[in-house]
Order: structure tokens, then sequence, then C-alpha cells
């Protein structure tokens, strides 16, 4: 990681904690807090987003290099 990305997570774990509380998958419930009014959980939200489309971007161009 980034050293910006290391300092943006202020609560590891949380988004995952709360999925497994309320039942569904982790995207869904990023999906869920980036739509919140809470501008804390709204951040994680799309934070955690975010660091997903960086995560799907590095697999997709590794595997091109790989064939």
């Amino acid at each position: 990681m980034a050293d910006w990305e290391s300092g943006a997570v202020k609560r590891p774990g949380r988004e995952k904690r709360r999925a497994k509380e309320h039942g569904v998958s982790l995207h869904e419930q990023l999906v869920r807090d980036s739509h919140s009014k809470d501008p804390s959980l709204r951040g994680a939200g799309q934070l955690g987003l975010r660091f997903q489309a960086q995560a799907r971007a590095k697999r997709t161009i590794a595997g091109r290099k790989s064939k």
C-alpha cells in the first residue's frame, strides 16, 4: 500500500465486522455504507470500494502480463 492508503484506514476490519453482523457480503456492505447519511460510514464505504477497484485492476494487469 502507498503511504496515504495506510494512513487512510482509521479502523481496520470495521467493514468486515459490520458485514458479518448484518449477514451480507463485504461488497454489499461497502455499497450500503457508501450511501449512508453518516459521513464517517460513507467515507469508509467509498474508501473500501476504491480499494476493491484498485485490487481488481492490479489482478487484471497481472493476468495480462503472465499470458
